[in-house]
């Protein structure tokens, strides 16, 4: 599998070379640190008349992976809705780009193109052949 996106990483620069102008944009969640630092989470999500929906998180600093649980509690039952993610920080895209023969030339907190920052929660990442 990793000869196939190596190749098809390959295939996406050259193809970005080709064309004057061509970028590569990715968009990606930021993880919130706060909820990362204990390795746990549980956070009340809503509380109706008639039901309540928890959110119940573990994270792995480690593997950076995320297992969560959302939680509804209702007179009808209990729904579970599970999660598993491997998140990634800004900086690991920029790396991997940087290895298909890409650099970052924007990153914006949204397509309005607001400035990312610390504080923002998600990026837009603009890439060009290096």
């Amino acid at each position: 599998m990793l000869v196939e996106a190596i190749d098809a990483s390959e295939k996406m620069v050259a193809k970005l070379r080709a064309k004057p102008g061509g970028a590569f944009v990715v968009e990606c969640p930021v993880p919130d640190r706060r909820r990362h630092d204990d390795g746990r989470h549980l956070e009340v999500l809503e509380v109706t008349e008639d039901s309540a929906t928890i959110e119940a998180s573990d994270f792995d600093a480690a593997t950076q992976h995320s297992r969560t649980q959302t939680i509804t509690f209702a007179d009808t039952g209990i729904r579970l809705r599970p999660h598993f993610e491997r998140y990634t920080w800004p900086d690991e895209p920029d790396l991997m780009a940087a290895a298909a023969g890409l650099r970052l030339a924007q990153r914006y907190v949204d397509w309005h193109r607001q400035p990312f920052g610390p504080d923002s929660s998600a990026h837009i990442s603009v890439y060009r052949p290096a």
